[in-house]
């Protein structure tokens, strides 16, 4: 949430993300009325082999064999996302945390508009906090009026602030509410969700020092899927709280219409290796503004030699066969509905094996822990890979991940905690369950995404498809240090390798003698 996509609890007390994860206000308000229950979930089914959980969900016609690709090469997620909305003929709806003003948010948001004006009909929904600038500043905000010069585009702005704290006085955590999806749909049944958003970060190859996070996303095709999407979009697209934005005819928006257009233009021709000679173009702005965005994307090299190849010969799927998959959906706090925690826990419980999962961020509810608890009674193997202090976004997700790690591994012993320490921040949310089922979106392991924002996971039961997704987290973690609690030597206690930066050790001091640490914890 960026940084990645988490708003770090106590945002206040060190800027570490571009956007803060929520406003101050509620977060006091919450801790001084102590108004963090976690939600009451219903009881556990029998345990069942996992492929057995994974049948119940798909029974009723919510389940179909659809095709789908794993993508964690950031050069390829955009590959995907670019040849969707470029082949894109019926309609498209986009729904993201974050979108920026760089030349991936320009770009995708000039595709969008060159699409509309085809006639297509387009959908977009930013979310009010995770978004930033380009959903609060006016000159973010003119980007979005831009695209809504084309008259079949409709744009959404879930929740900003003003209208989400309208809710407040029921519940403090509602202020906070944020639509966390990634949902890509182009007509009907092209589908790409995972955990990445609209960024340079997402997609970049960290070249120059920019710095790039190792996400996953998945693409499928198929029709109940795609209904699926639509029905996930349209659930949180329809909420009386969003903000509707709307085309202001007396603004003069030429100029943020043409960047728009000139960043579609250049990236496309920088995808495809094509040289525009800008002294040739029409109108005195059009040379400069292209001039900016091949700045901006000379510095993505990878784009032009991505490991699957270059865009001009790029197909979605390669060779991928279609597999039985579900769409499980969550709505913010707000809307009240959820899917994703409860299913989860019922394929912990039927894991026999092994199970994996990878989050950027790990701070364990009671029900996270006590399913994971249950796992290691029954001898599951347990393997966790996570962010470390070395290389981490949000300042007191990470001090509390720092103060409970110990605590973790004490509680979980058939648990091994791997944290990566670069170059590229984790950010993939993936769980993979006896190497059978295998669950990618952008659920974290966290009181957040279980209880407080909008989530969308694919669940897919496909053995090479699993076996995929655990055998790329274990690539990650020959990037990663193993954290025990197992003596160092005689008379010697482990401690986590790799020293932690002052601010982390500052901000676990702080939670530890302010007491903040339990308070705060339910919102990270």
């Amino acid at each position: 949430m960026s940084g990645g996509d988490r708003f770090g609890a106590a945002a206040f007390w060190l800027p570490m993300s571009a956007s803060p994860r929520y406003s101050l206000l509620p977060v006091l308000l919450a801790c001084l009325l102590g108004w963090f229950v976690a939600p009451a979930l219903p009881a556990q089914d029998a345990i069942a082999p996992v492929e057995q959980v994974f049948d119940t969900l798909a029974a009723g016609g919510r389940g179909e064999q659809a095709f789908v690709r794993v993508l964690t090469d950031n050069a390829e997620s955009w590959f995907a996302r670019w040849y969707l909305l470029e082949h894109a003929t019926k309609s498209i709806d986009v729904s993201t945390f974050i979108i920026k003003d760089d030349i991936f948010g320009r770009a995708l948001l000039g595709l969008l508009r060159q699409k509309a004006h085809l006639g297509l009909p387009v959908r977009l929904m930013i979310d009010g906090r995770g978004s930033g600038d380009l959903a609060r500043s006016s000159a973010g905000f003119a980007y979005l009026k831009a695209l809504m010069r084309e008259p079949n585009v409709q744009v959404r702005i879930y929740r900003p602030l003003p209208k989400a704290l309208l809710t407040a006085p029921v519940d403090v955590r509602n202020a906070i509410a944020s639509n966390h999806d990634k949902i890509l749909l182009v007509d009907g049944e092209w589908f790409i969700t995972g955990g990445r958003n609209i960024a340079t970060e997402y997609f970049g190859a960290g070249v120059g020092g920019q710095r790039v996070f190792r996400d996953t996303d998945v693409v499928l095709r198929g029709q109940v899927i795609g209904q699926q999407a639509k029905q996930a979009f349209d659930l949180e697209f329809a909420r009386w709280d969003n903000r509707l934005v709307a085309d202001d005819p007396d603004a003069d928006l030429a100029d943020r219409c043409l960047e728009l257009d000139v960043a579609c233009r250049a990236m496309g021709d920088f995808l495809l290796d094509i040289s525009t000679d800008p002294s040739h173009l029409p109108g005195p702005r059009t040379a400069p503004l292209l001039s900016e965005a091949r700045q901006e994307l000379a510095l993505q090299a990878g784009l032009r030699n991505a490991a699957i190849g270059t865009y001009d010969r790029y197909q979605p799927f390669y060779g991928d066969r279609a597999a039985p998959v579900v769409l499980l959906d969550k709505t913010s706090r707000v809307g009240g509905e959820n899917d994703i925690t409860p299913n989860l826990v019922r394929l912990i419980d039927a894991a026999r094996e092994s199970l994996y999962i990878q989050s950027p961020y790990i701070v364990l509810t009671k029900t996270a822990r006590a399913a994971l608890e249950r796992a290691c009674a029954r001898g599951v193997q347990l393997v966790t890979n996570t962010n470390g202090p070395i290389n981490y976004d949000h300042l007191v997700t990470q001090a509390t991940f720092l103060h409970e790690w110990a605590g973790m591994l004490r509680d979980l012993p058939c648990c091994r905690l791997y944290v990566h320490h670069g170059p590229a921040m984790v950010h993939a949310k993936v769980f993979t369950f006896d190497d059978r089922v295998a669950v990618v979106g952008s659920y974290n392991m966290d009181p957040l995404s279980e209880q407080i924002n909008g989530e969308a996971v694919c669940v897919i039961r496909y053995p090479p498809f699993a076996r995929r997704n655990r055998l790329r987290i274990e690539k990650d973690l020959e990037l990663s240090d193993e954290w025990t609690n197992r003596p160092a030597g005689p008379g010697k206690q482990a401690t986590p390798s790799g020293p932690a930066p002052e601010a982390v050790q500052g901000a676990l001091k702080v939670l530890s003698i302010t007491g903040l640490a339990e308070l705060l914890r339910p919102l990270m």
